[in-house]
């Protein structure tokens, strides 16, 4: 599932490509995944056609994983590309209720980047698509009365980057109980971080994924929020981690698999000490990490 900085490459990539740009046509083939909240909770594809073309894409944002786009007529369409959605922006033409790419479209021919089920053409020719695999994306039309009050974003914690500072870093963490890795995972303490970043900084802080948050020493919570300001500025300026499904606007992968430490790494050697990465069930989820470097024992200071 796209995460933070994968969502924040996204938003920069089509701030360069489609603001200012006019709807003129919208296709889909899911529209159950779309729902327009101008009229309750309806998935009435046609009517979400009607608000929508002719608008203008004025600006782009992110709320954690949430891509928002403010369009003209007062509406804001949310965006969740849940696990294995990403946004386009080429040129296709549509054959057979599958759209292929125009001789002119500059994207690559990743596979990752044939499953457009939703599909905005603009007024420059170009379109905007979302490629989703399994169809999980989800799509929300909201009107500017409406908006403030959508349930999903006013239920998110603050941002973990780039602006969160330490004292409110430590007061959402401090607030829950549990073990770290889940409540690092937990939206509405941090928006934004999953499962392939609270790997990475968990690792580079030394901190055992099953460590309970109120053990953390001041140290550890100090190394804590450094490796996550530093880990995630990485992962922009990479263009995100395209693990799987990810692709950049451009089609393109991001680089920053090329710098995981631990993630997706289980029973190969530590980078750090050559111990094997183990993983452990935490929850629905895996958590990766070196049963050596992120022990029990291991405390801020710790010679190796």
């Amino acid at each position: 599932m796209p995460e933070l900085p994968e969502v924040e490459t996204t938003v920069r990539g089509l701030q360069k490509k489609v603001v200012g740009r006019t709807i003129t046509r919208v296709w889909t083939d899911v529209p159950e995944r779309i729902k327009n909240k101008q009229a309750g909770d309806s998935s009435d594809f046609a009517a979400f056609q009607r608000a929508i073309v002719g608008a203008k894409i004025k600006e782009i944002s992110r709320r954690g994983k949430y891509l928002l786009f403010q369009l003209s007529r007062g509406l804001t369409l949310v965006v969740h590309q849940k696990m294995t959605g990403h946004f386009l922006v080429g040129r296709w033409r549509l054959v057979n209720r599958k759209w292929l790419p125009r001789p002119d479209c500059s994207l690559s021919n990743d596979p990752a980047n044939r499953f457009l089920h939703l599909v905005f053409t603009l007024d420059n020719g170009q379109q905007l698509a979302l490629s989703d695999a399994r169809k999980f994306a989800r799509i929300e039309l909201y009107p500017a009365e409406k908006f403030a009050d959508c349930p999903v974003l006013k239920s998110l914690g603050p941002e973990a980057w780039p602006d969160l500072n330490f004292n409110l870093f430590c007061h959402q963490l401090r607030r829950r109980k549990g073990k770290i890795k889940t409540v690092l995972l937990n939206q509405e303490v941090m928006a934004g971080l999953g499962n392939i970043y609270t790997d990475e900084l968990l690792f580079a802080a030394r901190i055992h994924p099953l460590t309970p948050v109120s053990s953390l020493s001041s140290g550890q919570m100090q190394l804590l929020f450094r490796a996550m300001k530093r880990i995630l500025s990485s992962a922009v300026a990479h263009g995100g981690t395209s693990f799987s499904d990810y692709r950049k606007a451009d089609g393109q992968r991001g680089t920053y698999s090329r710098h995981l430490k631990v993630y997706g790494r289980y029973n190969q050697p530590c980078f750090r000490c050559g111990s094997m990465i183990q993983r452990v069930r935490i929850g629905s989820r895996f958590a990766c990490f070196c049963p050596d470097c992120q022990s029990a024992g291991n405390f801020p200071g710790k010679k190796r």
